[in-house]
């Protein structure tokens, strides 16, 4: 009998007994870098910091299931100790969470769907953005439903849902106040896949604006600018402001816009309204099985065809009515700041992270839901849906930040 002993690297030592032969130090480096190589009955003696089951498995697949692996006294001391320290460190490493807590938008180890279960949207605050009609499409025989999400790939979700699944139905959700829309019966859908996409809340923004200017200059897509803002687009619309095409003079009219028209209490067009309260749209329950990113959209379609067994077509695509794409980065850094704090409920919500001139502009706090003047609408609808353990008691997320301003009429 031969024993070797040998350090293979700096994760673990190896002491191999074999009855045949002195194995090199090579055959070491393959058992590290491969798995187990070693020929014959080998008995594997580990002075353990890595996986003793991972291994175990390696040893068994090479040598069937009399393969052993075999802690010495020392290394069962070892793997205790290491597994202490690791449990000590993980609760040394892991904060506890208390309201009041405040943090940056992006830097929750939660995935977006679980973030937005934490949403808190102050109905006060953010009325405006939930008097605006949204839609769901549903195909009651392949059971999906795609929640309305504007200037986040709808129109090519909204086109592909009616090619791919042909028996796919519009239905809108209408603003009724606080109460849930009563003209569609939603309860028939809730084993149905509730899907949506997001998209980062700055690009977003600018998209929507673009897509703004380009209704109101349309006589044939209304609405009209709302009056407070008929100076403004009468301006560009009067120097014949080429949409599509002038690059600097819709830089200009945007910068203009945000910064002497917009405060949040008002949303001018469908186009602007934030992403939260566009998939929490009040007159719809709401449940959410997933929320895809924008760039994903193919991809998903795909998943759904292939899981049905149908032809998938990625040439369903919708005709923009811009090509024009606005160089984020010209954009003036009191705008670009501006927009991330009219934004912040996306941020927050959706666990975006800033872009880097955003940072310290805004933050996110977590609240607990039983210091609130009134039960947020109709963000329980969206908790209570879903059966992963939320309940009331639940720390929930606001933001801070200096915008949106509170509506004149929920002032009054």
């Amino acid at each position: 009998m031969i024993i070797s002993r040998a350090r293979v690297t700096t994760t673990f030592a190896i002491l191999v007994v074999v009855n045949t032969a002195l194995l090199s130090f090579n055959t070491f480096s393959r058992f590290a870098d491969d798995g187990i190589v070693f020929p014959g009955d080998a008995n594997i003696v580990l002075d353990l910091k890595s996986s003793v089951t991972h291994i175990q498995k390696v040893v068994q697949k090479k040598h069937g299931p009399t393969g052993q692996l075999l802690l010495t006294k020392k290394s069962e001391k070892q793997l205790a100790s290491n597994t202490a320290a690791t449990k000590t460190k993980s609760q040394e490493t892991t904060p506890v969470i208390r309201a009041g807590d405040v943090f940056a938008p992006g830097t929750l180890n939660l995935t977006r769907l679980e973030t937005f279960q934490r949403c808190y949207i102050n109905r006060d605050l953010y009325n405006p953005h939930y008097e605006i009609p949204g839609h769901r499409m549903i195909s009651e025989t392949h059971g999906l439903v795609y929640v309305q999400n504007v200037k986040a790939g709808s129109t090519t979700s909204t086109t592909k849902m009616q090619q791919l699944f042909n028996d796919t139905k519009i239905k809108t959700c209408q603003w009724i106040g606080n109460k849930r829309d009563k003209g569609h019966n939603y309860t028939q859908y809730a084993s149905f896949h509730w899907f949506t996409f997001s998209r980062e809340p700055l690009s977003r923004f600018v998209s929507g604006f673009q897509e703004a200017m380009l209704r109101w200059q349309n006589p044939n897509s209304p609405p009209d600018p709302p009056k407070e803002l008929r100076d403004f687009f009468q301006k560009y619309n009067k120097q014949n402001l080429k949409l599509t095409e002038d690059h600097d003079g819709v830089m200009e009219a945007l910068e203009s816009f945000v910064i002497n028209h917009l405060d949040g209490s008002t949303v001018p067009n469908d186009h602007l309204v934030l992403q939260s309260s566009t998939i929490l749209r009040a007159g719809c329950p709401l449940r959410l099985d997933a929320i895809h990113e924008i760039e994903t959209i193919n991809n998903v379609f795909d998943q759904f065809s292939e899981e049905r067994n149908m032809m998938t077509n990625n040439e369903i695509m919708h005709t923009r009515k811009s090509s024009l794409r606005l160089n984020i980065s010209m954009i003036s850094l009191p705008v670009r700041q501006k927009i991330c704090q009219l934004s912040a409920l996306d941020y927050c919500c959706l666990n975006y992270k800033l872009p880097p001139e955003c940072d310290g502009v805004i933050s996110c706090k977590w609240i607990d839901p039983k210091n609130l003047p009134h039960e947020d609408i109709p963000a329980p609808t969206l908790r209570s849906s879903i059966n992963n353990g939320l309940n009331d008691t639940m720390l929930l997320i606001n933001t801070v930040s200096p915008y949106p301003v509170l509506p004149i009429a929920s002032k009054k």
